[in-house]
């Protein structure tokens, strides 16, 4: 069967709905929602992109609902607020001790879904998606930028 680029893009949704039912447990075991897990997977891998200011721009979510998430967080002792030392007004997302049996667990859970999803797919066909997303990834950035 064929797929129109169009519904290649909603694959993107379907995807992330997988995920999300995937982490149903787990996101009752700790008392988080999946923006939540998403953001302690964020900042354990982009050391550089770490602040509320990152995320909003990373998630596509508004300042309200990473406000909302970031004060979950620091509620449930998942991370800690740290400012920056040349700039104090600047406020870093760390992430503490007790994230990290989450975040295994979380990302033990992705990487299952990734093995299930990409069966059949050689590695030269993911590299070649990989290859064709980022190209289409900067495109968008090019279409908001404009539209700003």
């Amino acid at each position: 069967m064929m797929y129109s680029e169009y519904e290649i893009f909603g694959t993107n949704q379907q995807m992330r709905k997988v995920i999300e039912q995937a982490c149903e447990r787990l996101m009752e075991t700790y008392g988080l929602r999946h923006v939540e897990l998403d953001i302690l997977y964020l900042i354990s891998h982009e050391k550089q992109k770490d602040t509320a200011k990152d995320l909003i721009e990373i998630q596509h979510l508004s300042k309200a609902h990473i406000s909302k998430s970031v004060d979950n967080l620091k509620q449930h002792g998942y991370i800690e607020l740290v400012a920056d030392e040349a700039d104090h007004r600047k406020i870093h997302i760390r992430m503490t001790g007790k994230a990290k049996p989450v975040l295994e667990e979380f990302e033990q859970i992705r990487a299952d879904i990734l093995e299930r999803l990409f069966a059949g797919v050689t590695e030269e066909e993911r590299s070649c998606l990989k290859r064709v997303m980022g190209k289409i990834m900067k495109n968008i950035q090019a279409e908001q930028e404009d539209g700003t």
